[in-house]
């Protein structure tokens, strides 16, 4: 399987091993927060393994032009302009997908900016 790190999606250059390695241990990072996010609520003491925290991490990165949690809400984190994926794990793959693709990105564009300018008044 090809892995794509910050490419077009209709790209043909290869990526190095180096960037698909890092590309699926953030994916396994953030996957794995997903999963524990969408499962029973953790003590209130209990840490997350350092997999789920970078998972967490990628999925709440500020910084990022473009951010998971800028759209999404996941067990009471981020921002619920999009679908709340704290049932994501409960989901197949081919339902994962043919969500995404069937939504479309200018209403997306449309409805989060509605929102940040309702916010800011």
């Amino acid at each position: 399987m090809r892995c794509m790190v910050e490419r077009p999606v209709l790209s043909f250059e290869r990526n190095t091993r180096a960037e698909c390695a890092i590309r699926r241990r953030i994916m396994t990072g953030f996957w794995l927060f997903m999963v524990m996010a969408a499962g029973p609520a953790p003590a209130a003491d209990a840490k997350l393994p350092p997999q789920a925290a970078r998972g967490q991490a990628f999925f709440l990165d500020e910084t990022a032009a473009r951010h998971c949690g800028s759209c999404h809400a996941l067990a009471h984190k981020g921002t619920a302009v999009g679908p709340d994926l704290t049932r994501l794990a409960h989901l197949s793959a081919r339902a994962i997908v043919s969500a995404i693709r069937a939504t479309r990105t200018q209403y997306v564009l449309n409805v989060k900016h509605r929102v940040s300018w309702n916010a800011r008044s």
